[in-house]
């Protein structure tokens, strides 16, 4: 017989499974075509869904755009001996009793990585948007075709996300092989300091793939109900 403690953890154990269970779940295509259809009626009544998509979307641009910033520095010397004399009894030199000088400098930063930004993610939300002014009736086509751009779009985005991965791990064994070549004087910082840039420049594009993947899945989500 089982102790009514543990009857008690194993059911507490076994309940967050079966929730888990229950919001993860595997959709074929025909599947979240079928959902999409049958959830067409309540999306049109859930403009509030749409317009939080709309709203994702943007927070996700903004992040994307350039950031600038300046900043102005004044340095001043008092110059006590004005006149100085080389050694050896040579000519004089005329300094100036003080000197003044002004730096400014400005910096505009931007992700390095600017290829099909947002892309996929602006298409799934425009196409969310249409499906929710569609009339439910006349509408299973354009429907169909939303979950299919929708779903095909995540796909890719998915592939994409697999294919950076790897790169990062390659370039990461690259790294790791030019501290060793530098260590042994082989190679030089330059070289070491080239395949970092090239890991921050990779990482930056694994966000911006990340930033697509929510906001299209989020759609996804809402067209499926």
């Amino acid at each position: 017989m089982i102790p009514k403690s543990i009857r008690l953890m194993l059911v507490a154990s076994l309940v967050p499974a079966a929730l888990f269970a229950q919001s993860s779940r595997e959709l074929s295509i025909n599947q979240a075509i079928e959902l999409g259809i049958a959830n067409s009626k309540n999306l049109k009544l859930s403009q509030n869904k749409i317009d939080q998509a709309v709203a994702q979307l943007e927070v996700v641009k903004d992040n994307v755009l350039p950031t600038a910033n300046a900043s102005f520095m004044y340095n001043h010397a008092e110059i006590p001996t004005s006149t100085f004399t080389l050694p050896g009894g040579g000519s004089s030199l005329q300094l100036p009793r003080r000197a003044d000088a002004f730096v400014g400098t400005a910096a505009v930063q931007e992700l390095v990585y600017g290829g099909g930004k947002l892309k996929y993610a602006k298409e799934s939300t425009k196409l969310l948007a249409d499906v929710a002014r569609l009339d439910a009736d006349k509408s299973k086509e354009e429907i169909t075709y939303a979950i299919i751009n929708t779903y095909y779009a995540l796909y890719k985005i998915e592939q994409s996300k697999k294919v950076v991965g790897q790169n990062l791990e390659s370039i990461a064994a690259q790294i790791k092989q030019a501290q060793r070549f530098f260590e042994q004087g082989i190679v030089t910082k330059n070289d070491v300091l080239r395949f970092q840039l090239q890991q921050a420049n990779v990482t930056l594009t694994q966000l911006d793939i990340e930033s697509n993947r929510k906001v299209i899945n989020y759609n996804l989500d809402i067209l499926l109900g």
